[in-house]
C-alpha cells in the first residue's frame, strides 16, 4: 500500500499530492476507523473532528511551513550552517508538536466513546504495527 502510494505521487506530483492533502480528512477516518471498527456514529464523529482539524491545519499550520521552506530556500543559497540548519530542526520540531497537540485534542472524543471490544481491537492493531515496525527499522 505504502509503495502504491508513494508511486502515485511520484507519477503524479504536485497534484497528486494536492489531491492527497485535500482528502486528508476523509482519509485518515477511514484509516483510523479501520484501527478500532468504529460504528457509523463514531466514525462520523471522527471525521467531524478531523475535517475541523483539517480546516485548521489548512488556514494555520500550511504559511509556517511555507515560512520554514523559504528560510531553507534561502540558506541553500546564502549557504548552510549548523546554526541555521539547528534552527530550521528547531522550528519544524515545534510545528509537529503543534500539530500534535491539536491532532489529540481531535481524537479524544471519540476515543472516550469506545467500548471494551473496540478498545482490545485498538490494543491488538497498536502492537501488530509496533512489532512490524521494529522488524522493519
Amino acid at each position: 500500500m505504502a509503495a502504491a502510494l508513494a508511486l502515485t505521487l511520484a507519477l503524479g506530483g504536485c497534484s497528486g499530492l494536492g489531491f492527497l492533502y485535500s482528502n486528508a480528512d476523509w482519509l485518515a477516518t477511514q484509516y483510523l476507523a479501520s484501527f478500532a471498527d468504529l460504528d457509523a456514529p463514531q466514525s462520523d464523529h471522527l471525521h467531524k473532528q478531523l475535517s475541523t482539524l483539517h480546516r485548521w491545519h489548512r488556514a494555520e499550520e500550511l504559511p509556517h511551513y511555507a515560512r520554514i521552506v523559504a528560510s531553507a530556500d534561502q540558506m541553500v543559497a546564502d549557504g548552510l550552517t549548523e546554526e541555521g540548519l539547528d534552527q530550521l530542526f528547531k522550528s519544524s520540531q515545534h510545528r509537529i508538536s503543534v500539530f500534535g497537540e491539536r491532532f489529540a485534542r481531535a481524537l479524544a472524543p471519540v476515543l472516550a466513546t469506545l467500548r471494551p471490544p473496540q478498545i482490545d481491537t485498538l490494543e491488538a492493531v497498536l502492537g501488530e504495527r509496533n512489532v512490524d515496525a521494529v522488524e522493519t527499522y
